[in-house]
């Protein structure tokens, strides 16, 4: 029950399925994805790749996503032994609340610190793909 109020609101059940899998190249690595989330008679699927610049020890990402009936996202990243930031911005030119909008998408900044990752401790990771 979801109700604030008392009243009976039920939620439905969301069922999500995420695949995906990473082409290693030498120097670029492509990773293409897809998500689906089903929820009450509600669909969203999400798809798109990731391209990953390897330079050193850093990388710098490239990446595109098309979110069904609501937007195309494009990001740009830069990741370091120690962390990883992240640019995305999303265009709603395909969502009906974006051609209703004033503004043109949305911005997302991720900043992903790691801590005592297994590889740099010399722990292998099962399943090592």
């Amino acid at each position: 029950n979801e109700s604030s109020t008392g009243a009976k609101a039920a939620l439905p059940i969301r069922y999500s399925i995420q695949a995906g899998l990473k082409i290693v190249g030498e120097k670029i690595d492509v990773s293409p994805n897809i998500y689906t989330n089903v929820q009450g008679g509600n669909a969203y699927v999400a798809g798109g790749f990731l391209f990953d610049y390897k330079v050193d020890v850093s990388k710098i990402s490239l990446g595109v996503w098309y979110i069904t009936r609501d937007a195309i996202a494009a990001c740009v990243g830069y990741s370091h032994t120690k962390f990883s930031l992240m640019y995305s911005y999303d265009v709603m030119a395909t969502s009906p609340v974006g051609s209703a909008s004033t503004s043109l998408g949305a911005h997302e900044v991720t900043l992903m610190v790691y801590f005592n990752r297994a590889e740099t401790k010399g722990v292998k990771v099962i399943p090592s793909f």
